[in-house]
């Protein structure tokens, strides 16, 4: 059992119903710096700061409780440990486990593990890019029959499924870029002041033909005409065709999807609301957490990576907002935004409109990409 505890990376201490010290794990030990078995038969009051602190007062029995403790090192300087204190046996005694996380190596592994993603993502992108220019080439071509199949091959068919598949990796890796940057503080917005009805209703308008390519309605709908305040327009309108993107994922041939906004108390609010197939109460609480996706009967036709709605909370969160969600299955989801309306001091980002339409339909296929053939 020791080795066990030794071979762990988290903090454990013991110690028995005297408060004197029983074990404590290589990790502890050497963020103490103390050496083995230095701090064996102790009492813990030796090195506790909280002292006569009442460990069995505070027993974890149930859930998960932290708790902040403050030991000294050797050198009489401050270690905070976040622990959890639980009951149990050691050497067939009873007595109190500390158990206090790593954070230090926690968020090694987690700079680690965005680093990685970023750099694989990046890895991606490059070949990615390379086939797209080639479908791109092999696409024209075809339509202007300089490239004819001998044995009546749909030629067209399969380089639209290589373009459709481009398009769905070439999204992950984006997200995956995007995720890890912020989480690592790399990622900023372009802020400037802008018209949120007009960036809204343009992307929301722009993508109908793939509304209508599934016999969905779509309405838009606002009580405001004109709002100007600060946000990044790419970013609004990654936000948005993500939404859009779900809802339509969910929404069958017949359904209908509402994108209502309206301005109240200094903030905008945005409204998609779909007549999907809903998610389950069980898993609304968790939706924008990362990897995170309704298993429901109703959701399993659609697979995804989990990170979309994640990346959108950050972005609505980047702008000052916040974003909830309501839902019932079988009836549909309702995805609500809000945005303050402030202003930046200096505008000094212009949102350049100049071949706008091309950018937006090719944003539109990558975010579409797991719903239809593009």
């Amino acid at each position: 059992m020791i080795d066990i505890l030794n071979a762990i990376n988290d903090y454990i201490l013991v110690i028995n119903k005297d408060g004197l010290i029983k074990f404590c794990n290589q990790t502890l030990l050497t963020k103490l710096k103390y050496n083995n078995n230095e701090l064996d038969n102790i009492n813990i009051n030796t090195i506790l700061f909280n002292k006569n602190f009442d460990f069995m007062k505070n027993v974890n029995t149930n859930k998960k409780s932290d708790i902040e403790l403050i030991l000294y090192n050797r050198d009489k300087e401050k270690v905070l440990l976040t622990s959890n204190i639980i009951s149990n046996t050691f050497n067939c005694e009873k007595s109190i486990f500390i158990i206090s996380k790593n954070i230090e190596e926690v968020s090694h592994i987690e700079s680690i593990k965005n680093e990685f993603f970023t750099n694989i993502s990046h890895e991606f992108k490059t070949p990615l890019n390379i086939i797209l220019g080639t479908m791109q080439l092999l696409e024209r071509n075809i339509i202007e029959d300089n490239i004819i199949s001998k044995n009546e091959i749909d030629l067209e068919r399969y380089t639209k499924c290589i373009k459709q598949n481009s398009y769905r990796l070439l999204r992950l890796a984006n997200n995956l870029i995007d995720i890890s940057r912020i989480e690592t503080g790399y990622y900023e917005l372009q802020l400037g002041n802008h018209d949120i009805i007009n960036i809204i209703e343009e992307i929301t308008l722009s993508v109908s033909s793939y509304m209508e390519e599934k016999g969905i309605n779509l309405i838009f709908d606002t009580d405001s005409e004109e709002t100007i305040l600060a946000c990044d327009p790419d970013k609004i309108e990654r936000i948005v065709l993500n939404l859009l993107s779900n809802a339509i994922k969910y929404t069958d041939h017949g359904g209908k999807i509402n994108v209502y906004m309206k301005v109240i108390d200094s903030k905008v609010i945005v409204s998609i609301k779909d007549s999907g197939s809903g998610i389950s109460k069980e898993k609304l609480p968790y939706i924008f957490e990362r990897y995170v996706q309704d298993d429901s009967q109703y959701s399993k036709r659609c697979e995804g990576s989990g990170i979309g709605l994640s990346l959108v909370k950050s972005l609505v969160e980047m702008h000052g907002g916040s974003i909830y969600a309501k839902s019932e299955l079988g009836v549909g989801s309702e995805f609500i935004f809000e945005i303050p309306t402030k202003l930046v001091e200096v505008n000094d980002i212009e949102y350049v409109k100049k071949d706008k339409e091309h950018l937006r339909i090719e944003k539109c296929n990558v975010e579409f990409s797991d719903v239809y053939s593009v």
